[in-house]
Parts: structure tokens; C-alpha cells; sequence
């Protein structure tokens, strides 16, 4: 795909390349702007501060009954007792 719309480029006139290194650098200049591109997208698109904290302690509250959300308790007194004597050595 990227051969054939470089000799586009070049049959067209869209660029005033008089050989083959001067396509071969246009495409390259076209690849890389590209790139950069889809960088920004991806950035432009990722959730950001709160937006993922929130959503991962929106789900860390989410349970099916209280007997759920009491383990949940207990398991994370556990794992703080855990890493409280962990510290202490």
C-alpha cells in the first residue's frame, strides 16, 4: 500500500520528487507524521487521573451480598496485618 501511494504522490505531482530517494524520503516524512498520529490518538483517547481511579474503586464497592463486602473487608485487614509485620522486620 505504501508503494502505491508514493507513486500517486509522485505520477500526481503531489510532490516535486525527482527520483526515487526523493519518494523514499517523502514516504518516510508520511510514515512518521502517521505515526505520530496514531501516538496522539492513543493519548487523546486513554482514561486519565480520576476517571481511572474512580472506575477502580467504583468496582472495588460493587457486591453481590453483605457477606461479600464483609470478606472483602476481612481479606483486606488481612492482607494490611500481613504487610504491617512485613515492615516491622
Amino acid at each position: 500500500m505504501h508503494v502505491e501511494f508514493g507513486l500517486l504522490i509522485f505520477t500526481t505531482g503531489f510532490c516535486s520528487c525527482s527520483n526515487i530517494d526523493d519518494v523514499d524520503k517523502t514516504m518516510n516524512e508520511i510514515n512518521e507524521q502517521t505515526e505520530n498520529m496514531k501516538q496522539i490518538q492513543e493519548a487523546l483517547s486513554a482514561p486519565i487521573g480520576a476517571a481511572t481511579d474512580f472506575d477502580e474503586v467504583r468496582d472495588s464497592f460493587l457486591f453481590s451480598s453483605p457477606s461479600e463486602a464483609a470478606q472483602k473487608v476481612q481479606n483486606d485487614n488481612d492482607g494490611l496485618a500481613e504487610l504491617q509485620r512485613e515492615m516491622a522486620l
